[in-house]
């Protein structure tokens, strides 16, 4: 398997993120969150290549992860209100 079908670091990065926020350690969570971006983009180009069809997957699953976090007062207003 090829370094850039290992998706371990992305799902560290992502374990890490909701961990921090879970803790409520925001400061964290959002740290966290743009170290996950920044890898994917960095690999997206090779990733996309290989299987565009796989990849459009997991990129709007990252977006649809990274995003809120960024965002964090919407998501903490939507946690509360759930």
């Amino acid at each position: 398997m090829a370094a850039d079908d290992n998706m371990t670091p992305y799902r560290k990065l992502a374990t890490d993120t909701l961990q921090a926020y879970k803790a409520h350690d925001m400061p964290a969570a959002k740290k966290k969150a743009r170290e996950l971006e920044v890898a994917w983009d960095t690999r997206e180009k090779a990733l996309q290549k290989k299987s565009p069809d796989l990849w459009g997957q997991i990129d709007k699953a990252m977006d649809a992860f990274i995003k809120p976090v960024q965002g964090i007062r919407a998501l903490l207003i939507a946690v509360s209100d759930g």
